[in-house]
């Protein structure tokens, strides 16, 4: 449905960690940014969204002032929960592995380090600090290997003998 839809995305072109997502307030979307305060860190992020997501989410009937509420709870590990066992059922619907919530974390971090942004940049947009980016995400991202190939290279050149008399 249109809820489900909103909130896959959200995870995708946010990197929101499900805890965050689930609880989402609708005071947290203006324009087109979310603003919010990770609950694990409790860092500011600011985040841009496309169009046709800030209109799925204009159209979506609030539940008690928010976006993603599944149920009544507004306890973080149950709102959470119930997302997470939806979005396994939807995966394992379409045959998608590993069926998990974070995946869409995972994969908006490499798609950013993938078209050139730094990890610094990356880690800005996902709450995180720099190191927990290098650690998690940017292990394979064949753009950033084929800039360490490109350096280890340049290495390989040896100046050229100049006879000095």
């Amino acid at each position: 449905d249109d809820r489900e839809l909103a909130f896959i995305l959200m995870l995708r072109h946010t990197g929101l960690r499900i805890g965050d997502a689930s609880l989402l307030k609708i005071s947290a979307l203006q324009e087109n940014r979310v603003y919010l305060y990770t609950t694990k860190a409790g860092t500011p992020v600011s985040i841009l969204i496309p169009e046709t997501l800030v209109s799925l989410l204009k159209n979506l009937p609030p539940k008690g002032g928010y976006f993603f509420l599944r149920g009544e709870s507004t306890h973080p590990h149950t709102a959470s929960d119930l997302w997470r066992k939806r979005i396994k059922a939807i995966c394992k619907d379409l045959k998608i592995v590993p069926g998990h919530p974070h995946r869409f974390r995972h994969s908006l971090a490499a798609d950013l380090l993938m078209r050139g942004a730094s990890v610094e940049d990356v880690a800005a947009i996902l709450g995180n600090s720099p190191a927990v980016v290098m650690k998690h995400y940017s292990q394979w991202i064949k753009g950033r290997q084929d800039r360490l190939d490109a350096f280890l290279e340049k290495t390989w050149k040896k100046p050229a003998l100049v006879r000095v008399k």
